[in-house]
């Protein structure tokens, strides 16, 4: 039964179905959602400081995005900007950005530097992902040391009862 759990995870379906739920774990969701944005708003802004064209930069900023949830809407970006549209309204076609990104990718269109504004977009969502590791831990950090000591208390307990079981038949 495992084995088959195993194998359908690894199938697109089931890889697919499995990144849905981690990106709407409470604590982990979030973080795992800006990380992958992180990706691509970083790849993006490097190609394009590079020089590469835009929709290959799209293209390729979009293959780097692990979460198939996140890729496919991400991947209907290019086509939209092929046909003429401009990259703010194929960003917010996606659902995907938060409106700081849109802003600053408003911004770099207006001022003809996107590359510099997604990494700067790279640059916002790494330190929030960095803090929200850190709250993470914080929180963890309490409830480990909870367990450990139910733990250890438990396996006090059973040292104890079998020192009195043994008391119990001697006696």
């Amino acid at each position: 039964l495992g084995w088959l759990a195993w194998r359908w995870l690894r199938s697109p379906a089931g890889r697919t179905w499995w990144q849905r739920r981690a990106l709407r774990l409470p604590v982990v969701g979030p973080l795992l959602y800006k990380y992958e944005l992180t990706l691509f708003a970083r790849s993006l802004g490097t190609l394009l400081g590079n020089g590469v064209p835009l929709l290959t930069a799209l293209h390729i900023a979009t293959e780097t995005v692990g979460n198939l949830n996140l890729r496919q809407p991400l991947a209907k970006m290019a086509p939209q900007v092929k046909e003429g549209a401009r990259m703010v309204r194929a960003m917010e076609g996606t659902g995907v950005f938060e409106p700081l990104a849109i802003n600053l990718v408003r911004v770099g269109e207006e001022t003809g530097r996107i590359g510099p504004m997604m990494l700067e977009l790279s640059e916002v969502l790494d330190r929030e992902v960095e803090t929200g590791i850190k709250r993470a831990l914080t929180l963890l950090e309490p409830i480990l040391i909870l367990l450990l000591g139910v733990l250890i208390a438990a396996i006090i307990v059973s040292i104890l009862l079998g020192i009195l079981s043994i008391n119990d038949l001697a006696g």
